[in-house]
């Protein structure tokens, strides 16, 4: 009977791949070592061959430092200057954008009358058929302006923290800058979803604040937004740098369990 893997650990800073298999034998792989590396174009995974060994882009994937973002505008930004763009930038190759998940105008549930898709709706596609290591989700303006509670938010971002548990995923909440029409109504949403982490065991990071106004709530001024409402690019750099100081004790190396 072939032997199978049963654990490995992938080191980011190295490149370097630890591999237990069923017989308890052990083996090191370095990607310039293998016979043959291919790229997985969906999960960025990497199948490899050597010594007649084959380990697939199911069980050495690029999804172990991959990262989604996920949301609405503020999270999903343009181009160049994304949240996911800086944040995987600064982490210098230790994490890898799959991809950018954003859609402006979306709120956490459907909400047809408005044409929100509705992140509940579009996670299993947009963000579960990925797997990958980090989802970064951002959503309060929106729900707040169609009328979806604080409450209801907070069930919706459970069920998705939940989904991203299940595949070894980290589900993080991105607070929202507490913006200038509406600061105290979008500190409730935050102040929930820290409340929520906190109880089941996920992960809130609130990074504005070095765009806002910590005793009024709105942005500082118009360099950091000129609507009031989505940050400039200066701001999302700022944001994006208190993002990967958060994540950046935890992203070096992976190690993951192989299904059975």
């Amino acid at each position: 009977m072939p032997k199978t893997i049963k654990e490995f650990q992938l080191n980011q800073s190295t490149g370097e791949v630890s591999v237990e298999y069923s017989d308890d034998s052990t083996s090191k792989f370095n990607a310039a070592d293998m016979v043959t590396a291919q790229t997985d174009a969906v999960t960025g995974g990497i199948s490899l061959s050597s010594g007649g060994v084959q380990i697939n882009a199911a069980q050495i994937s690029g999804n172990a430092s991959g990262v989604i973002s996920f949301g609405n505008s503020i999270i999903y930004a343009s181009g160049s200057y994304s949240m996911l763009e800086h944040v995987c930038g600064l982490s210098g190759g230790a994490l890898h954008p799959i991809r950018n998940a954003g859609i402006p105008g979306d709120t956490t549930r459907p909400r047809p009358a408005t044409g929100a898709a509705g992140m509940t709706a579009r996670f299993d596609a947009d963000v579960g058929a990925y797997k990958p290591a980090i989802v970064l989700a951002l959503e309060a303006f929106n729900n707040n302006s169609v009328g979806i509670t604080v409450s209801q938010a907070c069930a919706d971002m459970l069920l998705m923290a939940n989904k991203t548990k299940s595949f070894g995923g980290r589900f993080i909440i991105v607070g929202s800058p507490n913006f200038n029409d509406t600061p105290a109504a979008i500190g409730a949403y935050n102040l929930a979803y820290q409340a929520l982490a906190d109880k089941y065991g996920f992960e809130f990071v609130d990074p504005w604040q070095d765009s806002i106004n910590t005793t009024t709530g709105q942005y500082l001024d118009a360099t950091y937004s000129a609507d009031g409402i989505h940050p400039t690019p200066k701001a999302i750099r700022l944001a994006a740098a208190r993002v990967w100081s958060y994540l950046s004790g935890t992203v070096n190396a992976t190690r993951r369990k192989m299904p059975r």
